[in-house]
């Protein structure tokens, strides 16, 4: 049986992340090592493509940092 993964994004670094599906709502930030509990998921999938996903975000995000949140919220929607 696969692992359930998700894509959530840290509070502080504004880094998306794959993180493991827990029974408790709380991760921490791999770049920062900030504590947080878990707000929004952004996707779910398997392994590939989760990271494939985080990806395109960060790269996005390292370009056009305000319509990146936009752009994935719509992501969400659908």
């Amino acid at each position: 049986m696969p692992q359930e993964l998700h894509v959530v994004r840290c509070c502080t670094c504004e880094a998306f992340q794959v993180d493991i599906v827990k029974k408790i709502p709380k991760w921490v930030c791999k770049m920062c090592g900030e504590k947080q509990s878990l707000k929004k998921v952004y996707a779910k999938g398997t392994g590939k493509e989760c990271r494939e996903f985080v990806q395109d975000l960060n790269e996005q995000r390292l370009s056009t940092p305000r319509e990146l949140v936009k752009n994935a919220e719509n992501l969400c929607k659908t």
